[in-house]
């Protein structure tokens, strides 16, 4: 149920903000979206190498948010790209943009909070691991 509830997130935040997806926004999101999560399952069965149940669920959810996140603000580099060499762009548009990026600043910055809270009771190498695609997410729309 949570992961419908964040499709249909998802699909409300792309109508309001981006309206319908031109073709290559929505074959660069299919790619960005199967790239993160081969690395992601990689990532969890492999290098952090849960063991429990409970463990995966959380890191399963750790990196369903946070791909939810990285997928929107890869979404909004593709528009702002393309709004960029737009002739006639309403500033509507670039508003709509900046309020989601802010958006996505400010749940960046909760998530690191979170990350801290754990890192007190998991252990400095959970704290990295997490911190990292925190600061990553952070990043992604300014480069």
């Amino acid at each position: 149920m949570a992961y419908c509830c964040l499709i249909l997130l998802g699909k409300s935040i792309q109508k309001v903000v981006f309206g319908e997806l031109r073709i290559s926004e929505q074959q660069h999101m299919k790619d960005k979206f199967w790239n993160f999560v081969f690395y992601k399952f990689i990532f969890v069965f492999g290098v952090v190498n849960v063991q429990f149940l409970n463990e995966v669920v959380l890191w399963v959810s750790w990196f369903s948010i946070l791909g939810f996140l990285h997928l929107l603000s890869q979404l909004c580099k593709d528009r702002f790209e393309y709004l960029s060499f737009s002739p006639t762009t309403p500033g509507w548009s670039h508003f709509r943009l900046v309020a989601l990026l802010s958006a996505i600043l400010t749940l960046s910055g909760l998530m690191f909070i979170i990350c801290i809270g754990v890192g007190l009771f998991g252990g400095i190498n959970t704290f990295a691991f997490m911190a990292a695609e925190v600061s990553f997410l952070a990043k992604t729309p300014l480069s």
